[in-house]
C-alpha cells in the first residue's frame, strides 16, 4: 500500500487555512475585544471606587483637623464652657461621620448599579456574539455539508 499525495491535499490544505482565518476573524476577534472593553470597563471602575475613596479620606481628615482645632479651642476655655464645647465636639463629629457615611454608601450604591448596567450589557453582547457565531457555523456547515 503506498500514500500518494495528490491535489486534494492542497485542497484540504486551503480549506483548513480558510477554515482558521474566519474563525479568527468571526469568533476570536469579537471575544478578544468583548473582553478588552470589558477589562476597560472594569479599570475604570475600579479608578472610579479609588478616587471616591480617596475624596472620603480627604473628608475625613478635614473633619479630623476640625475636631483637632475645636478641641484646642476647648482647652482654652474656662470650666463653665467645658460642657457646651464637649456638646459643640460632638455634634461636629456626628456631622462628619453621617456625611462621610452618605458619601461612602452614595459610592458604594453607585459602583453597584454601574457594575449591574456593564453586566447586563456584556451579557447582551455575549448572547449576541454568541447566535452570531451560531449562525456563522450553522451556515458553514451546511454549506460544506451541500458541497
Amino acid at each position: 500500500m503506498q500514500i500518494g499525495i495528490d491535489y486534494t491535499l492542497f485542497i484540504q490544505i486551503a480549506q483548513f487555512l480558510v477554515i482558521v482565518l474566519l474563525v479568527s476573524k468571526w469568533i476570536v476577534a469579537p471575544v478578544h475585544s468583548t473582553y478588552s472593553r470589558r477589562d476597560a470597563l472594569v479599570k475604570e471602575l475600579n479608578d472610579r471606587a479609588t478616587d471616591n475613596l480617596r475624596q472620603i479620606e480627604k473628608k475625613r481628615e478635614i473633619y479630623e483637623a476640625d475636631l483637632e482645632a475645636v478641641r484646642a479651642e476647648l482647652a482654652e476655655y474656662s470650666v463653665g464652657l467645658r460642657s457646651e464645647a464637649l456638646a459643640r465636639a460632638k455634634a461636629i463629629t456626628d456631622r462628619a461621620d453621617a456625611e462621610a457615611k452618605t458619601f461612602v454608601e452614595a459610592g458604594r450604591a453607585n459602583i453597584k448599579s454601574e457594575t449591574d448596567i456593564v453586566c447586563s450589557i456584556l451579557m447582551k453582547q455575549v448572547d449576541e456574539y454568541s447566535r452570531q457565531i451560531l449562525t456563522d457555523i450553522v451556515s458553514k456547515v451546511s454549506r460544506s455539508s451541500v458541497a
